[in-house]
């Protein structure tokens, strides 16, 4: 059987998992007894995927703390911000060695009182990859929809429905030094009327790069510029992550930013990420490349450029909070999937110059909710 969680860090690269140490982590004691030659050492995770049920379950745990802290590390939310939240995380941005889908679909419906349906569609496929170069392509949409449309406080009506599309590309290569450089951009538009005037597109850039170090951590340096963020529009930020290694615990920490998992006892997971306007914590038990339930709490942010605004500088947040129980599971050789349920609260639309500068809101109460996701690997 495949190892489905690592169908979020497909991402993943050698410069994780293969270090030259004394003492040796569960995959890597796995890497160096059977990826023996040149070409499966400097791509270690598919070697690793093709040993399937060889690998020992301590290994199966590592990779599923270091695929967890990065699939923490990522969006949680739309928009240029969770993409830096994507960068942050480094490795996310290493192109996919095969074709990767994700669908989402959420339905919460109560409110104030509004039906609030969303959803998503990314797709992710390599175009080509040639010794320690690789390129990728990414396509991904988004439809947050309001069953009926609420009232700003200023008295404006709210959008009946929030549209995102991106179309980007990723690019990664390792250099002389064993160091990795990986690149992605993205153009679309995020708005109740996409692509309605130049005013509503949306572009962003990522950069990392990274060398590994001789022990369990490792240094990432990042560079981000978008136009569409809660803040800092069309400025490049620059980044930095630490990650580390040990015996059951895998972190990311960096400013302003966290992503980590702790194994205190198999198969117990307890997760938890933070990058300032999105955080996440979840406990977990079971493996989740056979059945794994969850329960956790989040907070989210969602930016869009409402067509009509008057001030161009202004962003569109939809921000929420969810309590939430649920579980996931492989359901075929190529496909997982996850359900959850829970409270949707604190709910609102604000519009303003950035996130704690907000001149219009308009709250839409709470619900329960359902959402159902699909990682399907090609």
């Amino acid at each position: 059987m495949k190892y489905y969680f690592l169908i979020i860090s497909f991402l993943l690269s050698s410069s994780v998992l293969a270090k030259e140490e004394k003492h040796l982590s569960a995959c890597e004691v796995e890497i160096r007894e059977h990826c023996t030659d040149e070409a499966s050492r400097k791509n270690s995770l598919a070697c690793l995927l093709k040993l399937e049920k060889k690998v020992s379950d301590n290994c199966k745990q590592e990779l599923q703390r270091l695929s967890k802290v990065v699939e923490a590390a990522g969006p949680r939310g739309s928009g240029g911000m969770s993409s830096f939240g994507g960068v942050m995380s480094g490795i996310g941005l290493m192109p996919p060695q095969k074709t990767v889908i994700t669908m989402n679909g959420m339905l919460a419906p109560q409110g104030n009182p509004t039906v609030i349906t969303q959803g998503k569609l990314n797709v992710a496929t390599p175009v080509w990859r040639r010794n320690s170069e690789a390129f990728a392509m990414s396509l991904g949409g988004s439809r947050l929809s309001f069953n009926e449309a609420q009232t700003f406080d200023s008295g404006l009506t709210t959008p009946s429905e929030l549209h995102r599309i991106d179309l980007g590309g990723q690019y990664s290569t390792t250099l002389n030094n064993k160091a990795f450089l990986g690149m992605k951009a993205s153009i679309g538009s995020a708005s109740d009327k996409p692509f309605n005037s130049s005013d509503e597109v949306t572009f962003s850039f990522n950069s990392f790069y990274t060398k590994p170090e001789t022990d369990n951590s490792q240094w990432i340096w990042t560079v981000f510029l978008s136009n569409n963020n809660s803040f800092a529009n069309y400025i490049p930020i620059p980044g930095f992550i630490y990650l580390y290694k040990s015996e059951g615990f895998t972190g990311m920490f960096g400013l302003p930013f966290m992503s980590l998992q702790w194994t205190p006892v198999e198969p117990w997971i307890f997760s938890m990420s933070y990058f300032i306007t999105n955080f996440n914590s979840e406990i977990a038990y079971g493996f989740r490349d056979k059945f794994q339930t969850f329960t956790g709490f989040s907070i989210s942010q969602q930016n869009y450029l409402r067509s009509d605004r008057e001030e161009k500088k202004d962003r569109l947040f939809f921000n929420e909070k969810k309590v939430f129980v649920g579980m996931r599971s492989p359901l075929t050789k190529e496909i997982s999937g996850e359900i959850q349920s829970g409270v949707s609260f604190d709910r609102k639309l604000k519009e303003g110059e950035s996130f704690n500068d907000t001149h219009m809101e308009a709250d839409f109460g709470r619900s329960w909710y359902v959402s159902m996701n699909l990682n399907i690997l090609i």
